[in-house]
């Protein structure tokens, strides 16, 4: 299950921390920039990665993405659900529209994407991160999952049934990967190094199975790199050399042509399907741990190379490394 999809039901059931140490020597001067539930309200507050120095930079969010460009982007809680854009520490706001979806911000801190549902469809938005020049560049499909090339010149998203890219300058998108109506695809990812998409197709007749592709920005050289039980929440690492993903409540690591398969998780606590992030330096992954039969989901922060977990924020999901 998607993170945008979650949040009307996590404000009751994310009350209660993770139990567990945190790791004083997890950090490095890294901050995790999460979603902060306490007492059934809702933050988006900021923590280093040795668990200290919490700071809360707005109340009654919902935070939806990775931030970039020394911005981030939240959902606004109350009557409608409002994008807002703003600074890492809360200032200069900008809201650019209600009820909508999901979206991302280029790395660059200028142009933000938005999916908003109406009257049954799912279009697709670019704007300037103020909500200015507003352009419609999907119509009527799903837009699964939006991201932006490193140099924030292009964009690419996913339906169900194709892989778009487009011009952040003039706005035009086409398909470049295309799927038969016995599969979907459901995720995808820019590459850091800016040379290729990552994305998932999924097997909707058996609704077992994933096969994760890479092919160049032009659609060009497609090729699977692993195939498995259904996953989610594909990400790069940050030298473009691996790849991580959600399967069966575990999290996994591999290298980006799909081999050196591992997990990095034993799935007690099970991991939530939230976005994970790599670190600057490639050696760890911010992930949430959720225990729904307890009530329980943290912010925690594994080490690739040793696969040692270490909770970062007691109670709170969806964190991510401050950019």
């Amino acid at each position: 299950m998607k993170s945008y999809l979650l949040f009307p039901l996590l404000l009751g059931i994310l009350a209660s921390g993770c139990s567990g140490l945190t790791d004083p020597e997890a950090g490095n001067g890294d901050r995790i920039i999460y979603n902060e539930v306490d007492s059934n309200k809702s933050y988006i507050s900021s923590i280093g990665t040795d668990g200290r120095e919490n700071r809360r930079i707005t109340e009654g969010v919902y935070m939806l993405t990775s931030p970039a460009g020394g911005r981030m982007m939240y959902m606004k809680i109350d009557s409608a659900r409002r994008l807002v854009t703003a600074k890492i520490d809360g200032s200069d706001l900008h809201e650019i529209y209600n009820d909508f979806i999901r979206g991302s911000i280029s790395p660059d801190g200028r142009h933000v994407i938005y999916v908003v549902l109406s009257a049954g469809q799912h279009n697709s938005f670019l704007v300037n991160i103020d909500g200015t020049d507003k352009r419609e560049i999907v119509n009527n499909d799903c837009g699964c999952r939006d991201d932006f090339s490193p140099d924030s010149r292009s964009y690419s998203l996913n339906s169900r049934g194709a892989l778009y890219v487009g011009d952040v300058a003039t706005a035009s998108t086409h398909s470049i990967v295309s799927v038969d109506s016995a599969h979907q695809i459901t995720e995808s990812a820019w590459s850091p190094l800016g040379n290729a998409i990552m994305y998932v197709v999924d097997d909707t007749t058996s609704l077992m199975g994933s096969t994760i592709y890479i092919a160049d920005p032009d659609g060009g050289h497609q090729r699977a790199t692993y195939s498995g039980a259904t996953l989610s929440e594909i990400e790069w690492s940050r030298d473009g050399r691996k790849v991580a993903f959600i399967q069966g409540e575990r999290l996994w690591v591999m290298n980006a042509d799909g081999t050196g398969l591992k997990p990095l998780t034993d799935g007690s606590p099970a991991v939530q399907g939230f976005r994970v992030q790599w670190s600057a330096d490639n050696r760890r992954i911010v992930f949430t741990e959720d225990q729904i039969s307890s009530r329980n989901s943290c912010v925690a922060i594994v080490d690739v190379e040793t696969d040692a977990v270490a909770v970062v924020a007691p109670s709170g999901y969806a964190g991510f490394f401050a950019r």
